[in-house]
């Protein structure tokens, strides 16, 4: 393997199971022509997983199911946005599976995104990004979480994993926690004030 493909993995390894990515994310410090180069000679030694143009991940394994699961749409979404540097927010069903409402995994993933909108058919799934005035829509993600005092006043926040060790937020279909302390693992969600008000926070 060569020495650029290798500092490539190392990055995807970093990331764990389930990111996806496009050239990108690593073109700040390689050759374009390197980098399209090392991704396709991963790809064909099934190191990664080619998801639809131009967008690869490193593919999540069940250990129970002995196989290979399906991308991550949330990570295809994010990694479009960058791509592209548009700004996207969950919409719908998308939504509230992100932020733990609800238990069903959409079959189209619906994102507002202040680019062109698009669709991308990934097996089963769909992902639309959807055009749309975001400064209009009910909360922004991802984000990095400002953290202790600086996190009052800055609206209700919640985050997407809960279970973090350490954590100030819980999720949960009949609880949310304002987040005013800072999360460990950035991974955070603005509410609206009358959804957050609805769940009792």
């Amino acid at each position: 393997m060569q020495a650029i493909d290798q500092k490539i993995l190392s990055r995807i390894y970093g990331r764990g199971r389930g990111w996806a990515f496009t050239k990108i994310d690593f073109v700040a410090e390689f050759g374009e022509v390197n980098i399209h180069q090392a991704l396709s000679s991963l790809a064909r030694a099934g190191t990664i997983r080619r998801v639809c143009h131009g967008v690869y991940d490193y593919p999540r394994y069940s250990e129970l199911l002995g196989q290979i699961l399906s991308p991550d749409i949330d990570q295809l979404a994010q990694a479009q946005a960058r791509k592209f540097n548009w700004r996207i927010q969950p919409a719908g069903d998308a939504a509230l599976n992100l932020l733990g409402l609800s238990t069903q995994v959409p079959g189209r993933w619906v994102y507002l995104s202040d680019g062109p909108s698009r669709q991308y058919e990934i097996g089963t799934h769909t992902l639309a990004l959807r055009k749309s005035a975001l400064k209009d829509a009910g909360f922004k993600m991802p984000g990095k979480c400002p953290g202790g005092a600086g996190a009052q006043g800055a609206g209700q926040r919640t985050c997407r994993r809960g279970g973090h060790q350490d954590h100030p937020a819980k999720l949960g279909a009949n609880a949310l926690r304002t987040h005013s302390q800072g999360c460990p693992c950035g991974d955070w969600l603005d509410l609206p004030d009358h959804q957050a008000s609805v769940r009792g926070v």
